[in-house]
């Protein structure tokens, strides 16, 4: 079972005196969460991350600057039946468009640098891997939790010229929905849709 309390790891990169610092993801009861819903015996919260310090303390990069954007998502299961999650099952759409998330290999691009030891990498790569939301089936009392990260960096209309028009009131709000599935029951729940504000961004 995952700690409910920060645990700080410390990767040492080859050059010695650096290293790469990240806190743990707190687990709690997805009802717990500001943002979250409640369905029978299943309960599901979402925890947008916007603040870039936090997505370095937790990722160990500021991802907003990256124009990505981390959503941590907690399903806990309080009912007698087994139930089942799967990343699929969980859509994010901005107006009329699906935002698709990005796969865990392109964090992992962005968190390792070319200075890193072999064996750093390694367990950076593995510690993103754990945290990225996966297929997952919920015994009775069960939490779990995971991380989808989708791309969010605002578009902007160049002409030849040079001449730059930016759309920064345009699909701002984005929506997310998640289902789950009661396997004893043999049924669907779906979550949401929850807000998702997306944050500013000025295109580079």
């Amino acid at each position: 079972m995952r700690s409910r309390y920060p645990i700080v790891l410390a990767f040492c990169l080859l050059m010695g005196c650096t290293s790469y610092q990240v806190v743990r993801i707190p687990v709690r009861d997805a009802g717990l969460y500001p943002v979250s819903q409640t369905l029978d015996a299943i309960s599901v919260g979402i925890d947008p991350i916007k603040d870039g310090r936090r997505s370095a303390r937790y990722f160990g990069i500021d991802l907003l600057d990256q124009g990505i954007l981390p959503v941590v998502i907690t399903v806990s299961n309080h009912g007698r039946s087994r139930a089942a999650v799967n990343p699929g099952n969980i859509l994010l759409r901005r107006g009329n468009s699906v935002v698709d998330p990005l796969p865990i290999e392109h964090i992992i691009s962005k968190a390792t640098v070319w200075r890193m030891s072999e064996e750093t990498a390694t367990q950076i790569n593995q510690y993103l891997r754990n945290l990225a939301f996966q297929d997952r089936v919920l015994m009775a009392g069960d939490t779990y939790q995971g991380v989808l990260f989708f791309p969010v960096r605002q578009e902007s209309d160049t002409a030849a010229n040079g001449f730059t028009v930016l759309d920064v009131f345009s699909g701002n709000l984005m929506k997310l929905t998640v289902v789950v599935t009661d396997l004893g029951e043999s049924k669907r729940y779906r979550f949401g849709p929850f807000s998702v504000e997306q944050p500013y961004f000025w295109p580079g």
